[in-house]
Order: C-alpha cells, then sequence, then structure tokens
C-alpha cells in the first residue's frame, strides 16, 4: 500500500517530533530515535536525517494502516469524531 500522508503531514510529525540522532528514553519509557520511532531501538543507537526519514515513512504507513482498518468499520461520523480526537492528541501531547 501506498503511503497518503504527504509531505506537509511528515513536515508537521517532524515538528512535533523533533530529530534526534541517538537513542533515548521518551518520557512513556520507550527507547526512541529519529522523529519519535520506538520500534527495535536499542541503547546507544545512531541514526542519520535520512535515516529517520525513512523510519518515519515507514512507521506513518503503519499507523495508515491501522486507521484505515478501524474506519472501514464504522461510518464516517465516527470517522470525523476519531479525526477530532487525534487532532486534539497531537495538540495535547506533540511528544508521546
Amino acid at each position: 500500500m501506498a503511503r497518503k500522508t504527504n509531505e506537509n503531514g511528515l513536515k508537521l510529525i517532524k515538528t512535533f517530533e523533533g530529530f534526534r540522532a541517538d537513542a533515548y528514553v521518551c518520557p512513556a519509557g520507550a527507547l526512541t530515535i529519529g522523529y519519535g520511532h520506538t520500534g527495535g531501538v536499542k541503547r546507544g543507537q545512531k541514526v542519520s536525517e535520512q535515516e529517520a526519514d525513512k523510519l518515519l515513512c515507514e512507521d506513518v504507513l503503519d499507523a495508515e494502516t491501522a486507521v484505515e482498518r478501524f474506519i472501514i468499520r464504522y461510518t464516517l461520523y465516527y470517522c470525523c469524531w476519531l479525526l477530532r480526537a487525534i487532532f486534539l492528541i497531537i495538540l495535547i501531547c506533540p511528544h508521546r
């Protein structure tokens, strides 16, 4: 499946997440690297911005797939409420 989030969407995520080349423990307690990537991160790991961009695109594709699977089961009304909730979460908790 092709990613649907455009460059502006990726820029927005990057703005909220910020770039960290070195692995760190985020406030939620997960090892994190790049632009908020948490899957398979190891202590002491480093990434370039180019590698972080690739990880971000993979993470966004996973998120899109999960949202689409969820939304297919619900009406547009629930989809709008879900999108509103996600929007508010992003505003309230920009850094996981």
